[in-house]
């Protein structure tokens, strides 16, 4: 929940005070023991005291207060008013001491209070309200996890992208840069598209075999600042294997071994033979090769398929992830007698 925060524990070294705080709180907050027999004392908790603002900038902020000590203690609500003192509006309900609150406005001003509730629902009155501003001062951290993959599907060559989401709640979205050049430096030259999500289908270029495609990408938050930009990953996009044998509306007898021709790079290859056009695969083989342009014959040991009965089968190609092809070829049809 506590989310740049702990980001600024892990890549801030001057924060170990605040690290101290942080753990005390949760400490705190945690262990309380509840008694078995519990008896309404018929009153409500006490009024939650020295409500205090521990951290607030970027959209986000971070309050604490004085923990009730009533055996019948349940949980704490938070009420947030924008702009005045007037319209409060619940939030959040906790058993902590604490709240992390997201998703602010950088320019407007908030009140906040809060009441203790016990077994029973009895409410205790306000806390003291207490104001914040959250202004926008840090850059977003560099969004994390970046993979590319080439794609050459139904007749449509593109690279799929995806990254982690940013931790932070201000982040509005993401700028995806693309080059040829490796360890290009990102600009407005080489800026694509921008996206709110965590994933890319970038199909904005009549893209060419075997040629690696560079990308990087970086996260802007909703005051225009910008993180440092990804890494470089990159992938290539690979041509469909020829089909050597058997060709498609094959009819005839059966036959030991699927023949096709490798393409001009070390691939991993992948044929799967299925019953029908879209689903009902009975049986698929992996090869992996540095066999370039040349036949490659993959044995077809198939447990039993049924003479004059219609199969369907395809190749597919890797350069990553076995989740993720790179090339798909049509389906081919066979049935043997």
């Amino acid at each position: 929940m506590i989310r740049k925060y702990f980001s600024f524990l892990f890549f801030n070294r001057n924060a170990p005070a605040f690290i101290l705080f942080l753990c005390s709180l949760f400490f705190m907050s945690c262990g309380r023991e509840q008694p078995i027999d519990f008896v309404d004392d018929s009153l409500p908790p006490a009024v939650p005291t020295n409500l205090r603002i521990i951290f607030s900038e970027d959209g986000e902020a971070l309050i604490a207060w004085d923990t009730n000590s009533e055996y019948d203690f349940q949980g704490y609500k938070i009420f947030l008013s924008k702009n005045d003192t007037l319209n409060w509006f619940l939030i959040a309900t906790t058993p902590n001491n604490y709240y992390f609150i997201d998703s602010l406005d950088y320019d407007s001003i908030y009140y906040i209070r809060v009441s203790a509730f016990d077994r029973t629902e009895r409410e205790s009155k306000f806390s003291i309200s207490v104001s914040l501003i959250s202004p926008n001062i840090h850059a977003p951290i560099t969004p994390r996890g970046l993979e590319v993959f080439g794609r050459n599907w139904l007749n449509e060559k593109s690279f799929f992208l995806r990254w982690r989401k940013n931790i932070e709640s201000d982040v509005k979205h993401y700028q995806i840069f693309r080059s040829t050049i490796e360890n290009f430096i990102p600009d407005s030259s080489n800026l694509i598209a921008s996206t709110s999500l965590t994933s890319f289908i970038d199909s904005s270029l009549d893209f060419e075999n075997y040629k690696y495609y560079f990308y990087r990408i970086v996260a802007v938050d909703k005051g225009g600042l910008r993180s440092l930009p990804t890494n470089q990953v990159a992938d290539k996009i690979l041509p469909i294997p020829e089909i050597i044998f058997p060709q498609n509306n094959y009819n005839d007898k059966y036959f030991r071994y699927f023949r096709i021709r490798t393409l001009n790079v070390p691939t991993t290859y992948k044929i799967i033979v299925q019953t029908n056009e879209f689903f009902g695969e009975i049986w698929s083989k992996e090869i992996n090769t540095d066999l370039t342009n040349d036949t490659l014959s993959i044995l077809f040991d198939a447990d039993f398929i049924y003479p004059a009965r219609d199969y369907f089968w395809r190749i597919i190609t890797y350069t990553k992830d076995e989740t993720q092809p790179n090339s798909i070829s049509p389906l081919f049809k066979f049935r043997v007698n």
